[in-house]
């Protein structure tokens, strides 16, 4: 155990102590020590301090507290209590305390607090809060009136009534099962109040809050009165409920009734004849968290990072009507048919049939799935695929698919071309093939020509014109992928709600053992395959230094013969002749001295290449079993429970569709490709007044300096109050901007 540490002050006091005691003890008076003494102690502290003295000695006179006055709030602190109270002047200290808390982890007396505020040259406001002056003629002035827009959305769409219902459903069902009641408060709250809590968690990002922690920096009127509440929630109570519902078992239940109700309120067309088809694809979200949780590929960062994966289905008008929120490790090519059978159980018809997706989900498993399910894919061809046009079977020439026009409409310039083919793809390590059609697109990238090979099973009776299905594969990124980005960057989608953990089999290290010892059982074979190439090649070395001898030594003694036997003829005929064969023999020997050297450098530089394959293969090896020696098997692997993250992505989704709706039912036709965060800005964060009454409520807009979008604004509130629409109260909304005719309709 550490020692305690004295400093020299502390050692100078426990001195002068001892210094009283030992004259008390020797017989001087107690009163009259004390009174000389600089120690503001009792007698009963002095007699206490004797006798400890006396018992441990030293040691028992020494001060053991801290030295030094603690503060109770530093500079940081007093710098922040100013900047909220020169903010908010009326804010009082419970208030103060609350971010106090949230924001230093301490709370502060209410004593402290208003020394604090006196030293500052303020001060808290005694009794009720002030109330804020009302023109009754125009309302109450709030913040981001715009909003009821979707207000009155929600109310064809029924998406706040369909999650009431969920809850109210979930919690009977939990309770049916329960052994013993929860104390919870969502479980004594009325309808009105479940529905007023949702709305809150619903509408939350249109004023600019991504969790319902930032409520605590929140202090206006508008989200309490378009709840209905009148004053809006707290953190802690909209956190409790969230973290009340999330124990029930009603995300994915949700999901699929609200996917019902976009479908019967956007009017998707269900037929394949009729345009009608559906896009699949996953986001990746990122988790921060120091627990071993799975990890999932990020395109942009072009890394794996711990995080959640996200796949949905978007209508081909590019609205997003279901999801399933999975662990980061999951893949598309697992997840694609539980989340078309949810989609179509939901709506109670196999309505999905035709499906576009990248080319994450290109498997032939997943084709001969769509096959056996009487289904249609649009998806594209991996680049290891294929080497160029040379690998594609064409069945017409190219045409042009893009083009750019002049003014008068004639063609300036051909921006992509298109044209058909067929291509088979191929399982090596099941031997099976499966043929595709091909969409072809060529065009300039950059500079370059691009291949892009688009596969379908659609056949030309389905569909006849190759470039349609090219087009609506490329219809991905204006109906799908930039509808992730407008709600990334206009509702905080990316947001994570929810960090709680629950621990799991660690199936990625048994993937990944499972991985290594696949890897292993390759490069042996690989090994043994390289071995013997080695050893071929050896031989070859060998034998061709043996027949190079054997030539050699016959070459040698053929002109030793032909040497011999000129010396012993002296016919000029025979001499000559042999003369002749002795040269043709010294041609051979000195062509198989020339031509040796060159065999024998091209099979010892095959023989270097196959030995460094070799050895390359052995080090790979050496390497993956190091690797596979060191994985931690006993490593713990954690999930991050989803309940409450999967419900928020359901209130997100519910809010993009429901400003899909707003645009294509109240606005005109050029608002139609507005992003949500542009309508964010142009209609629905514009302030203005609200009146509410039993029977209905008057929001009035203030009035726009641009004379368009005031227009724009007149004629959105104008078939917005012909669309007749009521609260769940059964108040009648109706919209205004100021400077607005109001066709005698009395306020």
């Amino acid at each position: 155990m550490k020692e305690p540490q004295y400093r020299l002050s502390q050692f100078k006091k426990a001195r002068e102590k001892e210094k009283i005691i030992q004259r008390w003890i020797k017989g001087k008076k107690l009163s009259q020590i004390m009174r000389k003494s600089l120690f503001k102690l009792s007698r009963t502290q002095w007699w206490s301090l004797k006798k400890r003295y006396q018992r441990e000695g030293f040691a028992a006179l020494l001060d053991h507290r801290r030295g030094g006055k603690r503060r109770k709030a530093t500079h940081e602190v007093i710098e922040f209590i100013k900047v909220q109270k020169e903010s908010r002047p009326e804010i009082n200290s419970r208030e103060l305390n609350e971010l106090l808390k949230h924001r230093f982890g301490q709370v502060l007396s209410r004593v402290w607090l208003t020394q604090i505020i006196r030293q500052l040259g303020q001060k808290f406001f005694r009794g009720r809060p002030r109330k804020e002056k009302i023109d009754y003629q125009k309302g109450i002035a709030v913040d981001h009136a715009g909003v009821y827009f979707l207000k009155g959305a929600d109310s064809d769409m029924e998406g706040v009534k369909t999650i009431t219902e969920i809850i109210l459903k979930g919690l009977d069902e939990y309770l049916s099962k329960a052994e013993t009641v929860p104390s919870w408060k969502v479980l004594h709250s009325s309808p009105q109040t479940i529905r007023k809590k949702v709305q809150s968690l619903l509408y939350l990002p249109m004023f600019g809050m991504e969790r319902p922690y930032h409520l605590l920096k929140y202090h206006k009127r508008g989200l309490g009165i378009l709840t209905g509440s009148g004053t809006r929630y707290s953190y802690n109570t909209l956190d409790k409920f969230l973290c009340e519902i999330d124990k029930l078992p009603i995300p994915k239940i949700m999901s699929e009734a609200l996917a019902q109700c976009y479908i019967e309120t956007l009017c998707i067309e269900i037929e394949l004849e009729d345009g009608s088809y559906f896009y699949i694809d996953g986001h990746a979200k990122h988790v921060w968290s120091s627990k071993n949780i799975p990890r999932v590929f990020f395109t942009t960062l072009k890394r794996a990072e711990r995080g959640l994966h996200q796949f949905f289905i978007h209508s081909s008008k590019g609205n997003p009507l279901i999801l399933l929120t999975c662990p980061g490790d999951s893949r598309l090519p697992g997840i694609m048919f539980n989340l078309i059978d949810a989609f179509e159980n939901a709506i109670g018809k196999r309505i999905m049939k035709a499906v576009i997706f990248d080319r994450e989900g290109l498997s032939l498993k997943i084709f001969e799935e769509f096959d056996s399910r009487k289904k249609y894919f649009i998806t594209l061809l991996r680049d290891n695929q294929y080497k160029g046009i040379e690998s594609f079977d064409l069945k017409e020439d190219f045409k042009p698919l893009k083009v750019e026009k002049d003014k008068e409409g004639h063609i300036k310039k051909v921006l992509a071309w298109v044209a058909e083919a067929s291509y088979e793809l191929k399982d090596r390590k099941e031997k099976r093939k499966y043929a595709v059609r091909v969409a072809l697109v060529k065009k300039q990238i950059e500079g370059r020509e691009k291949l892009i090979p688009i596969i379908t099973n659609l056949r030309k009776k389905e569909e006849q014109d190759i470039a349609r299905i090219a087009k609506r594969y490329f219809d991905r990124w204006p109906n799908q992928e930039n509808i992730f980005k407008d709600m990334m960057s206009a509702i905080k989608f990316d947001s994570n709600h929810g960090y709680k953990k629950r621990e799991v089999e660690n199936r990625v290290i048994l993937r990944k053992k499972e991985e290594i010892e696949e890897n292993l059982r390759g490069l042996t074979r690989n090994i043994n395959v390289a071995t013997r190439e080695v050893e071929k090649v050896k031989k070859e070395l060998q034998t061709l230094e043996e027949i190079y001898q054997s030539h050699k030594e016959l070459l040698k003694k053929e002109s030793r013969e032909l040497y011999l036997s000129l010396s012993r003829i002296n016919n000029v005929e025979k001499r000559q002749e042999l003369l002749r064969n002795l040269k043709l023999t010294e041609e051979k020997l000195v062509k198989l001295s020339e031509e040796y050297p060159k065999h024998l450098s091209i099979l010892e530089q095959k023989l270097r290449n196959k030995e460094q394959y070799l050895k390359g293969l052995i080090s790979t090896r050496e390497s993956r079993q190091r690797e596979l020696a060191t994985l931690n098997l006993e490593e713990v692997l954690y999930e991050i429970r989803t309940e409450k993250d999967y419900i928020m992505s359901n209130f997100k989704i519910l809010l993009t569709n429901l400003s899909h709706y707003v645009k294509r039912q109240y606005f005109p036709q050029e608002y139609h490709s507005y992003t949500m965060e542009s309508m964010m800005r142009a209609f629905y964060h514009q302030d203005g007044y609200v009146k509410v009454r039993k029977r209905r409520i008057d929001v009035t807009l203030h009035s726009y300096d641009e004379p368009d979008l005031q227009k724009t604004v007149e004629y959105g509130c104008t078939k917005f109050n012909a669309s007749n629409l009521h609260t769940l109260d059964g108040q009648r909304i109706w919209m205004w901007v100021e400077g607005m005719e109001t066709n005698n309709v009395k306020f």
